[in-house]
């Protein structure tokens, strides 16, 4: 866990120009990394890509989507390795409400054999090979600027988070109702208001021939 954690900070320490942070972030203050129930022993590896995301949200201001999930074990490279326990990690994720899962490019093929039809049926899963696919898929949007910008670095960086903003902005767009749609509910609303109105009509007629 605690080697998770050092290469979460040591990769966004190497990174931090791209994704305008400012590079001495580590020197300015103290990173505390709580991880809930620490007397139970863990097998730290896999939550490493939780904890680079964590911690390039918190230095960017950029949020996590509430609707995903996320496991992989990463390297100071940027790279995202596979992980053991699929199964697991995907039910409770859906015991939790969400169906949306990051997961390493390299668990893919075993993907088929650990969970069953009806439960892939039910999420959705995305396989990355670096931190930056992860990040461009858990992130939300830029809105404003980040709190901890490097202005002279991220001029020269521009590019690399052009391409992870654009990509993050794509990522999960909400469903439409199709235009067939919405025009044959405003038929149907339309259709039903004549009956009515008709109706009545019929009605003070018939009130008046016998009131007349």
């Amino acid at each position: 866990m605690k080697e998770s954690a050092s290469a979460a900070v040591s990769w966004l320490r190497t990174n931090a120009a791209r994704y305008q942070v400012d590079p001495s972030f580590y020197g300015n203050g103290d990173i505390h990394i709580h991880v809930p129930s620490g007397a139970i022993p863990k097998d730290g590896p896999s939550a490493g890509l939780t904890m680079v995301v964590a911690l390039v949200s918190e230095l960017t201001g950029r949020p996590v989507r509430g609707d995903i999930a996320m496991t992989g074990e990463i390297t100071l490279s940027g790279l995202v390795l596979p992980v053991g326990g699929v199964k697991e990690k995907v039910l409770a994720a859906r015991q939790l409400g969400i169906f949306r899962v990051i997961l390493p490019k390299r668990n893919e093929p075993y993907v088929n054999e650990d969970l069953g039809t009806e439960l892939r049926r039910e999420m959705e899963i995305y396989y990355v090979s670096t931190i930056d696919e992860a990040l461009a898929l858990a992130l939300t949007p830029v809105t404003a600027p980040p709190h901890h910008a490097a202005h002279s670095d991220a001029a020269a960086s521009g590019p690399v988070t052009d391409v992870v903003q654009s990509r993050s902005r794509l990522a999960f767009p909400l469903p439409r109702r199709p235009a067939s749609s919405r025009a044959a509910s405003s038929a149907r609303r339309s259709s039903t208001i004549p009956c009515r109105s008709s109706g009545r009509s019929q009605l003070n007629a018939r009130r008046r021939l016998l009131h007349g």
